[in-house]
């Protein structure tokens, strides 16, 4: 027999079965305002919204007009953009740099950013929106996570999970692309269905809504702040230091001091 129970969501009080997922709660519930729902506080914590319930909670549902909520959106469609990379292009790899008005500047190594490319990566993003495709959370031992981003190349990502101490991790799949859940994702690609691609110096932008869900027409040049932002990912190819998994592998070994001191040079000059 399974336990019910007492859930207030968005203020009402509900009585479910343990286990119930909250995004199943939406069935007869619905979230309020005129975006759909992206995630939900729950006791105060940001969670996803195929968290299943497992003891008496405060639910409140969230979207884009809260920073949680846009937070999330963003997050699941960068999955997407590297989901739908992976299928169009294998051997591209890609990069998220700054942010560049209400997007993120994405650095696409192995394939050439013009007309065609954003067109053809548009449609496949598009393609998960309307098969509603399931942004899948898992929970995983760190070697088996780490066998398996070895496996893909995604060397960056098993390092800096050896360099951890946790014995699980959580992990999300959309398709072939895997990635570690730094944060709660949309359930299912469908929600995601306001974006654009603008092509930007030599790489792209993926634009996102705003809190009203409007995107911008074009994408303002900011040359001198890519200008810093492309040197200073030059130092880091200096230095070698280009993730966090190679700044922690300096703190490690005791050679942070002459990262820093390296670093310092290239700033005075």
């Amino acid at each position: 027999m399974s336990t019910e129970l007492k859930v207030t969501l968005n203020g009402k009080e509900l009585r479910v079965r343990a286990g119930t997922r909250i995004e199943e709660l939406f069935a007869n519930h619905h979230h309020p305002g005129p975006f759909p729902a992206l995630g939900a506080i729950v006791n105060k914590r940001i969670v996803s919204l195929s968290y299943p319930l497992k003891a008496p909670a405060d639910v409140t549902s969230i979207d884009i007009t809260r920073r949680e909520g846009m937070d999330i959106y963003r997050r699941s469609a960068s999955a997407i953009l590297c989901a739908a990379l992976l299928d169009i292009a294998p051997h591209a790899k890609s990069a998220v740099g700054q942010s560049i008005g209400n997007g993120y500047f994405f650095d696409i190594d192995g394939a050439k950013v013009d007309q065609a490319f954003l067109t053809q990566l548009d449609r496949r993003m598009r393609e998960f929106v309307q098969e509603h495709a399931r942004l899948e959370m898992e929970w995983t031992t760190v070697d088996e996570a780490i066998d398996r981003f070895t496996e893909r190349g995604a060397h960056d990502k098993a390092k800096l999970l050896s360099q951890g101490r946790r014995a699980e991790v959580v992990l999300f799949r959309l398709g072939k692309f895997l990635d570690v859940a730094h944060g709660p994702v949309a359930s299912s690609a469908g929600l995601i269905d306001r974006f654009a691609l603008h092509p930007y110096e030599h790489g792209l932008v993926l634009d996102f809504p705003d809190e009203h869900g409007e995107l911008a027409d074009t994408i303002p040049p900011h040359p001198k702040l890519f200008a810093t932002y492309v040197e200073s990912k030059r130092w880091n190819e200096l230095v070698k230091t280009q993730n966090i998994a190679d700044l922690n592998e300096h703190c490690m070994e005791g050679s942070v001091s002459d990262l820093i001191r390296v670093t310092e040079a290239l700033h005075e000059k």
